[in-house]
């Protein structure tokens, strides 16, 4: 056997033209704008006020900038904070947080921890509750300004500052801190809960709040700045849900910048006419935003993943994320993978947060579902060691591999290497990442003598020969969204043929479309703006369109609360992405399965 060597990986002829590649373009623009810590500090820009044409114009928000403490970008580690934390409580004395600085100091750093996904332990989280009960009246409003307030301990600080507001005999002020408090989140502290019900109680029925039907929509996206091109395509997405369904929506610039985004949605709050908000696309922005939408009182659909194990959803403080977690992917794939029959699976990712959460979520789903994740390895995200950890992936150590000791005795090891058939003990593999790099690791594995199914049936007797009277594992490629790109067929060549690639949506420029309404949309689309749509867009079209359904379904006209309550159980039936219904204030779907034929992707029939 003779093998080369993936530094030129063969070229496939594509059926596509320059248009499917700018959309794809965007598509891996705005995955970066959505793992982003940050989307850049860019001043916003002025503007005239929100309320104008479906979707002409794009005023964004004025004013100032700036970062709130509990929603900027923090470069301090968890387990740092985590340190922090144990010091602060050790230094406690009287174990109940008796000093009211070292009390501040416990709520914030517990608050921090918390904001990030990260879990306390029964005793921390009572002594965090204690540190808030200690402290000085005049440090709860600023400190919970600075708090994101879906996240524990915000919800005691609201109601200590109602039950403040109470006793003050300010009883309007004390609803509304009440009511913030209970958004914020009781659930999981009785005491609070109960003191929350009997201040409700004491302070009797509150004055008729207005609850004038609302019917526009506020889109905060990054319509100026360096991710104006995804602010442009999710808009367009967004405006083709407004034309089809004759919904009112206002575009507002957040500059992609967390300052722009969070008055953005001040002001979407502000106006009379504003049910919800849809948007930002950054996490950042996205945390700012949420913060600000529950303060202001106005549900919010965010378009960004979520970080860490945390979505960032609090359907019961109207904050809901319209865009599939970034771990779910994996899950699907691992979902898919065992409906296609296979039962041992490999997960070969980057080394880096991205790719380990996502080999992990893929392990646990695979688990779940009764295959055997029988070997994970990982690599160089910059790919300057990847043949070292592509061997390191395939046990091909001499060392520790008696066959592959013996094989190069033999041969030498030059072209010993060259003709070394490998055991592998997996017979699909899932390798979430880029088209770029992903390529390139699908090119090493032929080049280490690995067969790949290029079609759907293999000839046994050739490769009993090519492998020198041994029959290998064949073994099937299953990539992520991010392959879904012409570049991987250009890249990755006769390596690719025959993957296949776990995405919702396909269509247009030579390649077939993933749905009757896929193919309407697209359509629609192209007629409206002279060209198809990206992935991008679509999945935009069908988070809007999931917003603009549920407010019509309410009769054409709800308050801010009652459409809440209604987003909460919404369901898609015939989104252009597949079906869809929100639970736990997060979208979820099913992905399908996309195969490489002949240079080009087509439908995966089971």
């Amino acid at each position: 056997m003779t093998a080369t060597r993936p530094n030129t990986p063969a070229r496939a002829t594509l059926r596509r033209g320059g248009s499917r590649a700018e959309r794809a373009a965007l598509a891996l623009l705005a995955l970066a704008a959505a793992l982003a810590l940050g989307c850049g500090n860019a001043p916003a820009r002025g503007g005239r006020g929100w309320l104008g044409d479906t979707h002409a114009g794009a005023p964004a928000s004025g004013g100032a900038s700036g970062r709130g403490a509990g929603a900027s970008a923090d470069d301090v580690s968890s387990a740092e904070l985590r340190r922090r934390l144990a010091r602060a409580l050790s230094e406690d004395r009287s174990g109940q947080a008796g000093q009211a600085g070292q009390a501040g100091e416990i709520v914030r750093l517990g608050h921090r921890l918390l904001a990030r996904g990260e879990r306390l332990d029964a005793a921390t989280v009572t002594r965090l509750r204690a540190a808030v009960d200690a402290l000085p009246f005049a440090e709860l409003a600023p400190l919970w300004r600075a708090m994101q307030p879906q996240h524990a301990p915000a919800g005691r600080v609201a109601l200590r500052l109602a039950r403040a507001s109470a006793h003050a005999a300010r009883p309007e002020r004390a609803r509304t801190w009440l009511q913030r408090a209970r958004a914020a989140g009781l659930a999981d502290d009785a005491e609070a809960l109960a003191a929350a019900d009997a201040l409700a109680a004491r302070l009797g029925p509150a004055q008729p709040a207005d609850a004038r039907p609302r019917t526009g929509f506020a889109a905060v996206l990054p319509l100026s700045g360096r991710f104006a091109r995804v602010g442009a395509e999710l808009r367009a997405g967004i405006a083709q849900a407004a034309v089809d369904t004759g919904a009112r929506v206002a575009f507002l610039d957040s500059a992609g910048d967390e300052a722009g985004a969070a008055q953005a949605v001040q002001r979407a709050a502000a106006d009379s006419d504003a049910l919800a908000v849809i948007g930002p696309v950054g996490e950042a922005e996205s945390q700012r935003a949420a913060t600000q939408a529950v303060r202001s009182g106005i549900p919010i659909a965010l378009l960004s993943p979520g970080a860490g194990g945390d979505t960032g959803a609090r359907p019961a403080a109207g904050v809901f994320r319209l865009w599939s977690p970034l771990t779910w992917e994996a899950r699907e794939a691992a979902r898919l993978a065992v409906s296609e029959g296979h039962t041992r699976l490999a997960v070969l990712a980057p080394r880096d947060e991205h790719g380990q959460r996502a080999a992990q979520a893929f392990a646990e789903e695979a688990s779940a579902l009764g295959a055997t994740l029988v070997r994970a390895g990982a690599y160089d995200p910059t790919g300057t060691a990847l043949e070292d950890d592509m061997a390191a992936f395939l046990g091909l150590d001499p060392l520790t591999n008696e066959r592959l000791r013996r094989h190069l005795r033999r041969h030498g090891r030059k072209d010993g290497l060259k003709s070394f058939s490998p055991d592998v003990p997996f017979e699909l593999l899932y390798i979430p990442d880029e088209y770029e790099r992903a390529a390139l690791v699908a090119s090493f594995l032929p080049f280490y003598n690995v067969e790949l199914r290029t079609q759907d049936f293999m000839d046994a007797v050739y490769l009993r020969r090519k492998h020198g009277g041994r029959v290998p594992q064949v073994v099937q490629l299953l990539g992520s969204s991010g392959w879904h790109h012409p570049g991987l067929l250009v890249r990755g060549g006769p390596a690719v043929e025959g993957a296949l690639v776990v995405d919702v949506y396909a269509g247009g420029d030579g390649e077939d479309f993933s749905s009757e309404e896929a193919a309407r949309f697209a359509e629609a689309f192209r007629a409206r703006l002279g060209r198809y749509p990206s992935r991008l867009a679509a999945e935009a079209y069908d988070a809007a369109l999931l917003l603009f359904q549920t407010e019509a379904a309410l009769g054409g006209g709800a308050s801010r609360a009652d459409f809440a309550r209604a987003l909460a159980g919404a369901e898609l039936r015939a989104g252009v992405c597949g079906e869809a219904r929100v639970r736990g204030g997060v979208l979820r779907r099913q992905a399908m399965l996309l195969r490489v034929e002949l240079g080009s992707f087509v439908a995966h029939v089971f």
